[in-house]
């Protein structure tokens, strides 16, 4: 994943992932961002300090090619949303110093990283953009000094710079041919990261669709609006927000907890996208007229029997070929599993009908069963008669 984030990175018409170094003390991070971020853009400063407000945010990006903030303890919602639109394209304007009218604008798009002990409370829309990777701790006798890890970088940077310069070479040869539906949020960098997967045969989609899901994990778990849903709506619920308000009351609400309807409402739309990556339903209403209040339907994900799955279906029925990928090979497997189907149900077909049967008794009897017996000409339902070689249809009717 961080490969194909590189790569990105030497593509400026798209936006970027967020790279997200995270770990405990000792995990090597900040080492790992300035190697990493050297490769794209080299600077007197590769790590910074997080912004202090958004123009300083919007100073900085706007300054170099990639921005990497160390050492993020608290991203407070203002700058989650100036990373936001640093990443997918952002602009600053201001009246220009000395002047009465002119004005100063700051129009970029630029690649954002971060490192990172614990991100804590994320948005739903920067999660969107995030790219997790975990780093683990480095024990004790295998750290290594600065002047040495210096030393051999400045050994092989030229080697690995040019092996990064001709991979985009080949991924961009490819890139036309990957799928454009079924991608994530993210969709440019998707494409992206399924044509590294093609070209170094490598499994980095499948993480990232993989991470995706436990970032809506963590994304519901530090929103209270989204806690408290989960917690207090255990059946389909269908109200305004003013109604959800007072459904969800708190005893002692948390700072961030909304005072009004308005506001209720406004964090319905936030959590919206993350409680449906969770599988539940959410839903604005239209309103009934010009001055009814806007009302909303929630329900909980479907809980399926005891013993029972989405996945397991009969083995009568086909695959759905709605949920099938865009993958060559996946819609090779896929037909695959069609004529596998179908064979299994001419199987159970063939198995109920003795050798001796005509194909036309089958056509007149869809369901395989003959109610005269092949062999000794008896009902079905009796007893076989002396010599008759079909007992088991017997007692499989019986």
């Amino acid at each position: 994943m961080i490969v194909a984030w590189l790569v990105a990175a030497l593509i400026p018409e798209m936006p970027h992932p967020v790279l997200l170094l995270r770990g405990e003390h000792g995990t090597a991070k900040s080492s790992a961002a300035r190697l990493v971020t050297s490769l794209i853009d080299r600077c007197a400063s590769q790590l910074r300090t997080a912004p202090r407000n958004v123009e300083d945010s919007a100073v900085a990006c706007a300054g170099s090619w990639l921005t990497c903030l160390d050492n993020v303890s608290d991203l407070q919602h203002w700058l989650q949303d100036a990373i936001c639109r640093a990443v997918t394209g952002d602009g600053l304007l201001r009246r220009q110093l000395y002047t009465d009218s002119d004005v100063s604008v700051l129009a970029f798009r630029r690649v954002v990283a971060l490192t990172t002990i614990d991100v804590g409370s994320l948005n739903g829309d920067l999660a969107d953009r995030l790219l997790s990777v975990e780093l683990d701790r480095i024990s004790e006798d295998s750290r290594a000094a600065e002047e040495d890890l210096s030393a051999r970088w400045d050994k092989i940077h030229a080697g690995v710079l040019g092996g990064l310069l001709h991979l985009p070479v080949n991924v961009l040869r490819v890139l036309p041919t990957i799928r454009r539906s079924g991608l994530p949020r993210m969709a440019d960098f998707g494409r992206v990261l399924l044509a590294v997967d093609e070209v170094c045969g490598s499994g980095g989609y499948a993480r990232y669709a993989d991470q995706a899901s436990k970032t809506a994990q963590t994304v519901a778990e530090s929103d209270s609006v989204t806690i408290a849903i989960v917690e207090r709506v255990t059946s389909a619920w269908e109200g305004s927000a003013s109604e959800l308000l007072k459904r969800l009351a708190i005893e002692r609400p948390p700072k961030d907890w909304p005072s009004t309807p308005q506001g209720m409402g406004g964090r319905l739309v936030r959590a919206a996208p993350t409680l449906r990556s969770l599988d539940w339903t959410i839903e604005k209403l239209p309103r009934a007229d010009k001055k009814g209040s806007r009302r909303w339907r929630i329900a909980p994900p479907e809980e399926y029997p005891a013993g029972s799955s989405a996945s397991s279906a009969s083995s009568d029925t086909a695959p759905d070929l709605h949920t099938l990928p865009d993958g060559p090979a996946d819609v090779v497997t896929a037909a695959d599993n069609l004529d596998s189907s179908a064979d299994d149900r001419a199987d159970d077909l063939t198995g109920r009908v003795s050798a001796g049967q005509a194909i036309a008794d089958v056509a007149d009897n869809p369901a395989g069963v003959s109610s005269e017996c092949p062999g000794c000409a008896g009902p079905l339902d009796a007893e076989p008669l002396d010599g008759c070689a079909c007992a088991d249809l017997h007692e499989g009717v019986a």
